[in-house]
């Protein structure tokens, strides 16, 4: 994981958050690393450009309902390639934390964390992920079945949560530019 893959789970977990009509608050949200492009964030302010880099294929969200032990599967299927390159590592907001166990008989995670509490394994969580994870694409196949709080008819792109984002955090935006992201 990194400063911006987190930050953007981040961002994305408050943009749904704010828009509370309905069922659309999220807890979490988990993304594939191979869902980000590029390789290096720059000092300064960041551009549209920036934005079309890190994301230059149309990613939609949307919300679907997991149980923590649904979270936990999708965590060991993400880190299953480590300790080689791994795409399908999944970046996660800050509500979610986790350790991985590097094994010759199959990666483990332990330690998984819900604000701050272990993840309850029988609670379901409402999680924002990619509409290609959601579609059980890559081994997801538990994905495709989950029940649908946003499809991907009304997902959100990610670019327009950053856009938006950004518009209603200037001030943190402004404070953002002035630390170095690398």
């Amino acid at each position: 994981e990194g400063i911006l893959s987190n930050w953007i789970c981040d961002l994305i977990t408050e943009d749904v958050d704010l828009n509370t009509e309905g069922n659309q608050s999220v807890d979490l949200a988990m993304i594939m690393g191979f869902c980000i492009s590029g390789n290096k964030i720059t000092q300064g302010y960041i551009t549209m450009g920036d934005i079309m880099s890190w994301f230059p294929k149309n990613t939609i969200c949307e919300v679907i309902e997991l149980t923590g032990e649904d979270i936990i599967k999708s965590l060991e299927k993400g880190c299953s390639s480590l300790p080689n390159e791994c795409g399908s590592l999944h970046h996660v907001s800050h509500h979610l934390k986790y350790d991985i166990y590097l094994c010759n008989t199959g990666n483990k995670v332990y330690n998984v964390v819900y604000n701050n509490n272990p993840i309850e394994l029988k609670k379901k969580y409402k999680v924002i992920i990619t509409t290609v994870m959601g579609k059980g694409k890559f081994g997801y196949d538990w994905f495709k079945n989950a029940k649908r709080v946003v499809d991907e008819e009304f997902g959100p792109h990610i670019i327009d949560l950053i856009k938006q984002w950004l518009k209603n955090n200037k001030y943190i935006y402004l404070k953002i530019n002035r630390i170095n992201l690398i």
